[in-house]
């Protein structure tokens, strides 16, 4: 802002001091003032993206706190069929032993057994269900890891695009010299 206040006042003293037509000042203040629109417009988009980066960095750390729970109850899940498997696994001994002893034995374990199995399943159908949740969520949180790459690399773009001299890339170009006035 000090550079186009200083380039303005320049831009004043030279009018003064020289013969400047009123055509080129107006052409340099055209392009002075198309350059502080620009430059608020691009502030402007930045605030934007700053915003969005906020709540996609914000999303991010709920589904990463949402998958931390999902695991949690998964590695209890597994536990808890690990000690489910056991327990079917001694009812089946059991079954081998109560098909030597009396038939009544034999079915109140077959039950047992079979009760076990269904609670099984239902427990082994659950961690399934989890696991495919924590899956999508794994690939929600990398597509959200994704689009905040992308918005951060468009925030870098911007706030260079804003370091850019804002009165316009002279290098390379050669100015007319300005005409003095002899008197």
């Amino acid at each position: 802002m000090k550079k186009l206040f200083l380039l303005f006042t320049l831009s004043l003293a030279v009018f003064f001091c020289s013969c400047v037509s009123p055509k080129q000042l107006q052409d340099v203040q055209a392009q002075r003032d198309a350059y502080e629109d620009k430059n608020a417009q691009l502030e402007t988009e930045i605030a934007s993206v700053k915003e969005q980066n906020k709540k996609a960095h914000a999303d991010s750390e709920v589904q990463a706190d949402r998958i931390l729970q999902l695991q949690d109850s998964i590695a209890l899940l597994q536990e808890e069929l690990q000690m489910l498997n056991s327990r079917y696994a001694n009812l089946m001994k059991m079954q081998e032993v109560a098909q030597k002893g009396n038939q009544k034995e034999m079915r109140k374990l077959l039950e047992q057994i079979q009760q076990n199995q269904s609670t099984l399943q239902t427990k082994e159908d659950e961690l399934f269900k989890m696991e495919r949740t924590l899956n999508e969520r794994g690939a929600a949180v990398q597509r959200l890891s994704q689009d905040l790459d992308e918005r951060n690399k468009r925030l870098i773009a911007l706030e260079r695009a804003l370091q850019r001299p804002r009165c316009g890339n002279l290098r390379g170009r050669q100015t007319p010299p300005i005409a003095s006035v002899h008197r």
